[in-house]
């Protein structure tokens, strides 16, 4: 082989080998920012329903004890929280499973069927008691149910993530 040959051979050989390197390292680096990402939703979306049913205890405690001022103060909260819920949960499609999609927005969906209610039994402290005792512990039995649906949800590789192996 001549020489001219042997360089051309050795560079265009180098020159491959230095691209199918770089598109392998761009792949990986590519499905572990989306891994990271993925994580990073399951963990906004599960501290969120945890919040919002932590919350959901606060407004049956003041209900059931007539503490009206407190219970409104927690249902206003309550309304933030699932506001939150339904905007991290409209990332689900992205990144949840369809198991613990269905079983968070099935709690959504119900949770905000009952704002109507809400709005009128915010004028009637009677109403607003008997209401807040109603949804309360079904609330939290649906935030409980999507909780545990997404945490069977979570990659594989996070659980090994977790016990120290690499993901991928």
């Amino acid at each position: 082989m001549t020489p001219l040959l042997q360089a051309l051979v050795s560079g265009t050989t180098a020159l491959l080998g230095a691209w199918l390197g770089a598109a392998i390292a761009l792949s990986r680096f590519k499905r572990e920012r989306a891994f990271d990402r993925r994580i990073d939703w399951y963990e906004r979306v599960i501290r969120t329903i945890n919040q919002t049913s932590l919350t959901l205890y606060d407004v049956e405690y003041a209900s059931s004890r007539g503490a009206l001022p407190e219970a409104m103060e927690a249902l206003v909260k309550l309304n933030d929280l699932t506001k939150q819920v339904g905007l991290v949960g409209s990332e689900a499609a992205l990144y949840a499973r369809q198991g613990g999609y269905d079983a968070l927005m099935d709690a959504v969906d119900k949770y905000n069927a009952t704002r109507s209610d809400q709005r009128i039994a915010e004028r009637d402290p009677q109403k607003l008691a008997q209401l807040a005792i109603s949804i309360a512990a079904p609330s939290r039995e649906l935030y409980d149910a999507a909780t545990a649906a997404l945490a069977r949800d979570l990659p594989r590789t996070y659980r090994r993530t977790a016990s120290g192996d690499h993901p991928n």
